[in-house]
């Protein structure tokens, strides 16, 4: 096999793997063993028991919350403000009950990274067709090729 063909076979077999990727991602569902708690369920729990929860931690970037429990559990949760998250903050002090934040930045190359995939796949998808039409000039008329020349009559 030569390295065009090789390139011709691989390619769409990955994009095919990628595609089949991040659909099980989307629609397979998360088997871990947390639960997911409503943000005012959570924030009663904290009133009701404070000394249940050993660790809340809160991802800004997401605006997700996760609390460890004391009996080894995790709980997450969504906040829907920054302000609400502050007062959630202010209500763990209040109950001295430890937090921590995770930071909310990732690499900028990261996120350039993420950004700029989906056209370079896109645009490597779209070159992979251009090619196989231009190769199919050989065994045939192909898009903008010289059109056949018409039958000549021989009536002379």
């Amino acid at each position: 096999m030569t390295m065009r063909n090789t390139a011709r076979f691989i390619f769409p077999l990955i994009v095919v793997v990628l595609l089949v990727y991040l659909a099980s991602q989307t629609v397979l569902p998360n088997e871990s063993g947390d639960h997911h708690l409503e943000y005012s369920e959570l924030i009663k729990r904290v009133d009701a028991s404070p000394d249940s929860i050993r660790k809340v931690t809160f991802f800004p970037k997401s605006r997700r919350i996760e609390a460890e429990l004391v009996s080894g559990g995790t709980l997450k949760s969504n906040y829907t403000t920054d302000p609400s998250e502050y007062a959630f903050e202010q209500k763990l002090t209040d109950h001295d009950v430890l937090f921590d934040s995770k930071g909310s930045g990732d690499s900028a190359w990261w996120s350039i990274l993420t950004y700029l995939l989906p056209f370079v796949l896109f645009f490597g998808f779209w070159i992979f067709l251009m090619n196989q039409v231009q190769g199919s000039r050989r065994f045939g008329r192909g898009f903008g090729g010289p059109s056949p020349e018409p039958p000549r009559d021989t009536e002379s």
